[in-house]
């Protein structure tokens, strides 16, 4: 494959290719770029070590309703080579937790069993999320549909549990994770909203808050292709 084939393969420039092949070192963004290519991990391309390709399937960012990039799904944050920890920060995954179908829950004692890379500059400077209190889980079910399809993943800020603003959130009501649309109605009540026409709006009623807990907002979703 000559270097020329090898930039449009990867979508780098073909004076990168050339230094990289050197022996020079890719900068982040062309090292995830070549990683993707190849369908290997930061880890294994960059330093050797670890589990050469990925074990889960690659996902497509769409905004809901903040735009982000591509993560990359690690094993845990040791896995991930130094010179690229500066840049990420990691935010645990549940993927045992599903939302919309009305099974599953999200507490204090679920443990995470996957961990998702992000660029910093998005998550902490533009989106404003604190990784130690987000979570990502999956969709399951139709009802938000096109919004949110079956095996979404959706990035949740756990900080957010008292509906502050007219948005999609995560919620436990009765024995039930729930992840809707919610507006502001009258009377301190709140409409459920699901984005799938099929499904009708539900009003929660001030007394029955009681069997009702806002697990977080969500902040970007993940489409499977």
């Amino acid at each position: 494959m000559t270097g020329v084939i090898l930039a449009s393969f990867c979508n780098v420039s073909v004076g990168s290719i050339s230094k990289y092949l050197k022996g020079g070192t890719p900068d982040v963004e062309n090292a995830i770029k070549i990683a993707r290519a190849f369908n290997v991990t930061l880890d294994w391309l960059l330093t050797g070590n670890g589990p050469k390709t990925w074990n889960k399937s690659h996902f497509q960012p769409k905004p809901v309703p903040t735009p982000a990039p591509q993560p990359e799904l690690v094993q845990t944050a040791s896995s991930v080579p130094a010179q690229l920890l500066d840049d990420y920060v990691f935010i645990p995954g549940y993927s045992m937790v599903s939302a919309a179908a009305g099974t599953g829950s999200l507490n204090d004692s679920e443990t995470a069993d996957e961990l998702y890379a992000f660029r910093r500059e998005w998550a902490v400077s533009d989106a404003g999320i604190d990784p130690e209190r987000a979570a990502i889980i999956r969709v399951d079910g139709d009802s938000m549909e096109p919004t949110l399809s079956r095996g979404d993943v959706i990035l949740i800020d756990r900080r957010d549990t008292s509906f502050s603003r007219d948005a999609i959130y995560v919620f436990q009501w009765d024995d039930g994770l729930f992840v809707k649309r919610i507006q502001r109605a009258t009377n301190s009540c709140f409409d459920v909203i699901s984005d799938n026409p099929v499904y009708d709006k539900k009003t929660i009623h001030p007394a029955e808050l009681d069997n009702f807990r806002v697990v977080g907002r969500v902040m970007w979703a993940g489409h499977r292709m």
